[in-house]
This record gives structure tokens, sequence and C-alpha cells, in this order.
């Protein structure tokens, strides 16, 4: 058990069921343990609830603006805007931690299952990249009735061979994709 769940479950005023719906949240969002006062022995769940709401209209606003501008998402990140138009976005991840991000449900849509992108392995990538291949992201401004909202283009520099994935890591056959 985490000090922070440690501290929840010690709160007398709030049911099992809002312990947990809390050590959730603060698992999810770790940037908001800062907002509360853990020394209070008053806190009651609407004090969480306030919190809630603040990371829920945070979390919208941000998605407004990757509507609008998808390259908004990709901030912070090292990463290199390839082409940016108005049905989808390229970019193509720099390091491990943008791989991760790629994966993630906060970036185009559908989370993603690519072995470069394990949360907590970056033993794939490094292979991959030591072996010089290249990624390339794309996300659809539309989901794609066949790929989804997201696909990655795999090149291998000495060999020239590109190999495409769809977010669930199932290889798209190449020779059928290039015919549509």
């Amino acid at each position: 058990m985490t000090k922070k769940a440690a501290l929840i479950n010690r709160l007398n005023s709030l049911s099992e069921t809002e312990k947990e719906n809390i050590i959730t949240f603060f698992n999810k969002h770790p940037v908001y343990e800062n907002r509360v006062d853990w020394n209070s022995k008053t806190l009651e769940y609407e004090d969480f609830k306030k919190l809630f709401s603040i990371a829920d209209t945070s979390k919208k606003r941000e998605k407004w603006k990757a509507k609008a501008d998808p390259e908004t998402l990709f901030k912070g990140f090292n990463c290199r805007i390839i082409k940016k138009t108005k049905k989808f976005f390229i970019i193509m991840p720099l390091d491990w931690e943008c791989a991760v991000f790629l994966n993630s449900f906060d970036c185009g849509g559908e989370g993603a299952k690519w072995c470069i992108g394990e949360k907590y392995n970056f033993m794939h990538w490094n292979y991959y990249i030591s072996g010089n291949d290249l990624f390339y992201f794309i996300c659809f401004a539309h989901k794609h009735p066949e790929y989804g909202k997201k696909v990655i283009f795999q090149y291998n520099i000495k060999n020239k061979k590109i190999r495409i994935w769809n977010a669930q890591d199932k290889e798209i056959n190449l020779e059928n994709s290039l015919r549509e």
C-alpha cells in the first residue's frame, strides 16, 4: 500500500467505496495530490469531488484543443512533426517516453499495444532503434473503418523494409493497404 493510500484509508469520514475512488483517482492523476491538505483530519468526500471535477474539466479542455490542433498533444514530448493535414497527423517519436505516450488513450483516441511503447519496459524501443528502425505514428482525424484511429509505420534503414501495425499491434498487410 502506498503512503497516500494509507493516509486515505485513515479518513474515518469516508466509506470504503469512496476511499477506493480517491485512491484510483490519485493513481491516475498524481499531480493533484499537492492540492490536498493531507494533515487535515476533517477531509470529506466533497473535498475530493472538487478535485475530480477540476481534473475532468482540465482533460476536456485538452481534448478540445487537440481536436482543433492535434499538435498540442505532443508538446512536451520528444518527437518530430512530419506532416499535419485535416485528415491525418504524422509524427516521429524520438524517445521511449514519447512512444509510451503514443500507446496511451490520451494520444489520438484508442490506446495502443505497440511493444516499443510498453509502459514499464524500454527494452523493445532500444532493440528496434539500435537495429536501425524508425517509427512514424499516424493519427487519423476520423476513425478509419479498417485501421481505427491510429497506426504506426516501422521503417528499417538498412533493408528498406516497411511494416505497418494497428493499435492492437497486429501487422497490416502492406500490399492490401497500398491498393486502397
